[in-house]
């Protein structure tokens, strides 16, 4: 490693935010691989991350957010704190396909920011020397309850199964310090999240009261740079119907139950 190598290194480790825009990479359906935008919306939504031990984060579809929390778990695993980080999502594909996307951030590190890996699978990653492990866990009730996490990332948290029980094998270990940062567009009214976000009791008795709750940070697809004008929302409106359209992109927790 040379010297300015080093300092590279160093700046990496000191601003998560430096971490992202000069050093991750993304992949994206269209345009291939890419780097991590210098968007105002995003590094706003790191700083609440930074911020905020407990925090929801209901968003538009396609909005970077999946890939920043991914890139803020992994700056943490490597540069911040050893611990266990835990991925959850609603199945087990989904849940793998989160660990696909930070060893695909790893591998396209600059050689010497590539940590050596003592576990590379499908469902774990493990630094050497690091003390830090990151795992994968597909929607169970009883999933999470062994792990004491350092920090979880609940992804496509409106649609998980089983949300009310992994939640409770959750607390505690949250309650104890763990940070937690729960994502989703909306899947409606009647899940967990729904009711967390909405500060309601009817989804779930579980629903602390809103003093206790976790952080709101809604991520609307108007504070794109690429997305707030007409032409935009003309194209991605075409083919949804206006329930679909305000449960994807206007962030609607409205009820659709009494729909035909």
């Amino acid at each position: 490693m040379t010297s300015d190598d080093f300092k590279r290194l160093c700046s990496a480790a000191r601003s998560p935010w430096h971490f992202f825009t000069e050093h991750v990479f993304t992949q994206d359906p269209a345009r291939g691989v890419c780097r991590y935008p210098d968007y105002d919306y995003l590094r706003e939504f790191l700083g609440v991350m930074q911020k905020e031990r407990l925090l929801l984060v209901p968003k538009s579809r396609q909005m970077m957010v999946t890939w920043s929390v991914v890139a803020y778990i992994l700056w943490l695993a490597l540069f911040h704190k050893s611990g266990v980080y835990l991925f959850i999502s609603r199945n087990e594909r989904c849940a793998e396909e989160l660990l696909d996307r930070a060893r695909f951030i790893i591998e396209h590190l600059p050689p010497y920011m590539q940590p050596k890996r003592l576990t590379n699978s499908s469902e774990e990653i493990e630094f050497a020397q690091i003390g830090s492990r990151i795992l994968s866990l597909p929607a169970s009730p009883n999933g999470p309850r062994m792990y004491s996490p350092t920090a979880v990332f609940w992804d496509e948290m409106a649609f998980t199964p089983f949300d009310e029980q992994i939640w409770t094998a959750l607390k505690p270990a949250l309650d104890s310090g763990g940070q937690f940062i729960g994502v989703s567009s909306s899947g409606g009214a009647l899940n967990l999240f729904a009711g967390m976000i909405t500060s309601t009791t009817s989804a779930s008795s579980l629903i602390p009261p809103p003093s206790s709750l976790p952080r709101i940070h809604r991520i609307h697809y108007s504070v794109h740079p690429e997305r707030n004008n007409d032409a935009w929302k003309h194209m991605a409106q075409s083919g949804l119907s206006p329930t679909k359209w305000e449960q994807e992109q206007e962030i609607s927790f409205d009820s659709v139950e009494d729909l035909v």
